[in-house]
């Protein structure tokens, strides 16, 4: 609830072009820093044109999908099972849950993780039966409001790093024009997490740390670093430069906020 709420604070400041209105929680990024790092204040016009566009939105083309995830993303595992599905997704949902425990554990290599719980286990395997992994939903097909949803789901499962890896890689290479911002930073995020709990190098240069000195500094290691300036771009992510001008700005190394 408090991070809705501070969503559509932040929403309405976006369409007020108030940056310096937004409340944050303590030490996140302040929308301050913009005016004070170099590039700040473009970007922030950027992403107010980003926010005008999203007014108009197509009707997604899969209404019954999206109200699944919805659900699903709500904690609604009844809801979320459609009545002339419920047999099928039973038994498949059966199938996801063993291979959850037995597989997709097995391969998650890396430093020791804590075991699903029997809710994420159940609200996996669930997923796995409402989506294709290796072709998951479009904003067109389930809105940006699904696409929210989907994620806010996969991001809660902790305990499969290579799960969220696999379909955070496949949201992102759909290159999908119907997703916001917002949604590629969450996406690109979650797919830096679940490396750096495998023990690999992040890919996007999302997650931050602080040095001998107290200073914000980008955590280590990253992949191919010569590239990932590049890789952001294609995302849209906010310029690595910037961000680490108002990070250290804000004197903060947590996620970024996703109104920005």
């Amino acid at each position: 609830m408090r991070a809705a709420a501070i969503c559509v604070l932040a929403i309405a400041c976006l369409q007020a072009g108030a940056a310096s209105a937004i409340a944050v929680p303590p030490n996140h990024v302040r929308s301050s820093s913009f005016d004070r790092c170099p590039g700040g204040r473009e970007w922030w016009q950027s992403r107010l044109d980003e926010q005008r566009a999203e007014r108009m939105r197509p009707m997604p083309t899969n209404p019954a999908l999206r109200d699944r995830l919805v659900a699903l993303a709500a904690g609604d595992m009844e809801g979320a099972a459609h009545a002339a599905a419920d047999a099928a997704d039973a038994a498949a949902a059966a199938a996801a849950d063993a291979a959850v425990s037995a597989g997709e554990a097995g391969s998650n290599a890396g430093r020791h993780l804590p075991p699903a719980s029997p809710r994420d286990a159940a609200r996996l395997a669930r997923l796995q039966v409402i989506i294709d992994g290796r072709k998951p939903p479009t904003a067109a097909e389930i809105g940006r409001d699904g696409m929210d949803a989907l994620i806010s789901i996969v991001e809660e499962f902790h305990s499969q790093p290579q799960f969220q890896l696999r379909l955070g890689e496949a949201l992102l290479g759909a290159r999908d024009q119907g997703v916001g911002h917002a949604f590629k930073r969450r996406t690109a995020e979650m797919v830096d997490r679940a490396l750096d709990d495998l023990d690999k190098p992040q890919r996007y240069g999302t997650l931050f740390t602080r040095d001998e000195q107290n200073r914000i500094v980008l955590q280590q290691p990253v992949e191919s670093e010569a590239g990932l300036e590049a890789r952001r771009a294609v995302l849209d992510l906010v310029p690595l430069p910037l961000e680490i001008c108002m990070r250290r700005d804000s004197d903060s190394s947590e996620r970024w906020p996703p109104f920005f």
